[in-house]
């Protein structure tokens, strides 16, 4: 049974890879269709290239801010700084480079080995980021509702988001509200399964719940809020400064709707890196919902995805060096993880 469940996961990784790939092929297609290649390479020799300075301070904003809120969501007291920010980028890294998915679970994986953090408290951080994130995503759509019409689908699904994000909160703070209640019910149904040892399933709860405790308190909660609110600056920042260099006309909250549909598409299966999926969708929003001529709105698509993506991974690579680590060991290790 065991070898016919892997044997379907495998098959239903394969299947993905590929449609992810096919996509991300007609999302290329469907990016430079009727684009006349001569403009694309007018509007990326005459863009202010001197705008990607901010943007890349930006940028180290914003993964700083999430190396800050993921320390604060650990817990300051077992994890420092440094082993959050260079552990995070060792996991977008892999996500850039093999799946997001994996990249999650090497993030887990090298943390809980790093420090004295299991993999259940790690593994319920990385999901409060997830949930957090959504958060700010749909504050962002809803900001955009005053200055612009808001698509009806785009409407459903930050309703759909919202919903969840709120529910997610709301459950980590009641399971850290409730406490020994929680443990005492669980460990009362767990007595009542026969041939189960209450004890280690509690001890694995409690890892778990343990990743909730950063919001046991409203301070804690405004904390992992404020920090939020930063990674996200940071990221409208990085966008708008690489608009900027092509679009100086364009408005500023085009820089946010971009930012928001990018988040919406993450949906859409791609290759790692998310490479065509990102540019079509930057590009339909620039030209069909803004009007913004298409050649410029092309580059810029191009260099701030260009952009974002090495930076992740150059600051991915400088921490695998600095642990003395390979892609491959992380993908082997985080595989062990997703499958014990």
């Amino acid at each position: 049974m065991a070898k016919l469940a892997s044997i379907a996961a495998d098959f239903i990784k394969r299947t993905w890879m590929w449609l992810g790939l096919a996509v991300s092929i007609l999302a290329v297609w469907l990016a430079l269709r009727g684009l006349d290649l001569q403009q694309l390479w007018q509007a990326l020799a005459g863009a202010n290239y001197l705008w990607l300075i901010p943007a890349t301070v930006l940028h180290f904003v914003s993964i700083i801010a999430r190396a800050v809120r993921w320390q604060i969501l650990l817990g300051a007291d077992k994890v420092d700084l440094s082993t959050s920010f260079w552990v995070e980028n060792i996991g977008y890294l892999v996500a850039n480079i093999i799946h997001a998915r994996v990249g999650d679970a090497s993030r887990v994986a090298l943390m809980s080995q790093r420090k004295p953090v299991g993999v259940g408290h790690t593994f319920s951080t990385v999901v409060l980021e997830r949930i957090f994130d959504m958060l700010a995503t749909v504050i962002m759509a809803l900001m955009l509702i005053p200055v612009m019409p808001i698509p009806p689908e785009w409407l459903t699904q930050v309703r759909l988001m919202g919903a969840m994000g709120i529910i997610g909160v709301a459950g980590a703070i009641a399971l850290v509200a409730m406490g020994q209640r929680t443990e005492r019910l669980l460990a009362a149904l767990l007595a009542r399964i026969p041939r189960i040892k209450p004890e280690p399933w509690l001890a694995r709860w409690r890892n778990l719940v343990g990743g909730f405790g950063a919001l046991g308190s409203a301070r804690g909660l405004v904390v992992v809020l404020f920090w939020t609110a930063i990674v996200w600056a940071g990221a409208v920042g990085l966008f708008w400064a690489v608009l900027m260099s092509f679009l100086p006309q364009a408005p500023f909250h085009a820089t946010v709707f971009v930012l928001v549909a990018e988040a919406f598409g993450m949906v859409v299966p791609a290759t790692p890196g998310n490479w065509g999926v990102f540019e079509v969708i930057a590009i339909e929003s620039l030209t069909q919902v803004f009007g913004l001529p298409k050649p410029q709105a092309t580059s810029y698509a191009i260099i701030v995805h260009i952009l974002e993506y090495l930076l992740v991974n150059v600051v991915g690579l400088v921490g695998l060096l600095k642990y003395s680590l390979s892609l491959g060991q992380i993908r082997k290790q985080a595989l062990q993880k997703e499958s014990s």
